[in-house]
């Protein structure tokens, strides 16, 4: 009879913790990270175009509580990258990498995003958000400079005079005259998703030039330029013999630059490497005829083998960039107003291949 009891709780107990077993099996199994992603990437899409009111119905109450009240500003998220991924219990926590810049303004920051979405109710809702700097790229004076998170020190990238003189447009596939670059002002820029690249551009009236920065940090002084020589200047007192005052020029962090193109009568709009950062967009518009897109290598700075003008013929539609995906570039064609030219058979939403160069209509 005891053994028969014992038996019988033993064979309760082993059901009930088989039944507990299934249930954590089951409430873990009910959170799939697969939507949990679909959910990030529809609020960044939403964060990309500006859309808040539409990203505030992804916010949980715990966000939401908190108030909802974005700054007004000029800087707008150019591109995006979801760098990490990792599932804790019934949520998916995200490392997302954000580009942002402005059309008007010389300056780029890189941001690190943390965002953690949760199943609450058969819901997927953002709970968490937080974010870090890890770089800005701005000028000041007559040069680029780089300041790394909170650091209040900053490094020269570049100035006009590490600027190439002379670059071959890529409109002319015969190279056979450089023509002259743009030195006026600098222009748009954009950082690469790990930081060790910014793409710069330079403009004047008639044109505007585009390359890719190599930055190399190693050894940087962090700080400025530094003054040198047998004088002090107005301060004087040490040094004699009346020498004169040497400025040292400030060694850049920016090491290398690869020439894009120079497009005429061209203003950059935005610019992202893709997320292999293989490749580069530069979105622009042409005056007086409409808006476009060129992709290029960014090791060799050579068009890739697509012509967006050729199959999208500028004087009758627009073409402008959505996003990145994995070895995919997304991108919306728009009808252009009083024309008097058709291009409806163009319009709608489009894909470029990124290892292919295809396109196909989506």
């Amino acid at each position: 009879m005891a053994v028969f009891i014992m038996v019988n709780l033993t064979s309760c107990k082993g059901e009930k913790t088989n039944e507990e077993g299934q249930e954590s099996k089951e409430s873990k199994e009910s959170f799939d990270i697969n939507i949990a992603t679909n959910i990030l990437n529809t609020y960044m899409g939403y964060m990309y175009s500006g859309d808040i009111e539409r990203a505030k119905d992804l916010y949980s109450e715990k966000i939401s509580e908190k108030g909802i009240e974005p700054y007004p500003t000029d800087l707008k998220i150019l591109s995006y990258k979801t760098d990490e991924v990792n599932e804790v219990g019934r949520s998916g926590v995200f490392k997302v990498k954000v580009v942002r810049g402005a059309a008007d303004k010389v300056i780029s920051v890189l941001d690190n995003y943390n965002i953690k979405i949760e199943l609450n109710d058969k819901e997927y809702k953002l709970t968490e958000i937080g974010s870090n700097t890890e770089k800005e790229a701005f000028l000041e004076g007559e040069g680029i400079r780089l300041k790394d998170k909170n650091s209040v020190k900053n490094n020269l990238i570049v100035d006009m005079s590490g600027i190439p003189y002379y670059a071959f447009p890529k409109n002319d596939g015969s190279m056979i005259n450089k023509a002259p670059v743009p030195r006026k002002s600098f222009g748009m820029m954009a950082f690469s998703y790990n930081g060790e690249r910014i793409a710069v551009s330079t403009k004047d009236e008639n044109s505007s030039y585009l390359g890719i920065i190599q930055i190399d940090e190693t050894g940087a002084s962090q700080g400025g330029a530094a003054a040198g020589g047998g004088g002090t200047g107005d301060g004087g007192g040490e040094g004699g013999g009346g020498g004169s005052s040497l400025i040292i020029k400030e060694p850049p962090v920016g090491k290398d630059i690869t020439s894009l193109d120079i497009i005429k009568d061209g203003n950059i709009e935005t610019m992202a490497f893709s997320l292999e950062e293989k490749v580069i967009m530069a979105q622009y518009k042409i005056k007086g005829k409409g808006t476009s897109l060129r992709v290029y290598d960014v090791e060799s700075g050579e068009l890739v083998d697509f012509k967006f003008e050729e199959k999208f013929p500028i004087d009758k539609v627009d073409v402008v960039f959505s996003s990145f995906d994995k070895d995919v570039l997304n991108f919306e064609v728009k009808e252009k107003e009083a024309t008097g030219k058709d291009g409806s058979e163009m319009l709608g939403k489009w894909q470029l291949d990124l290892k292919e160069f295809e396109v196909k209509k989506l």
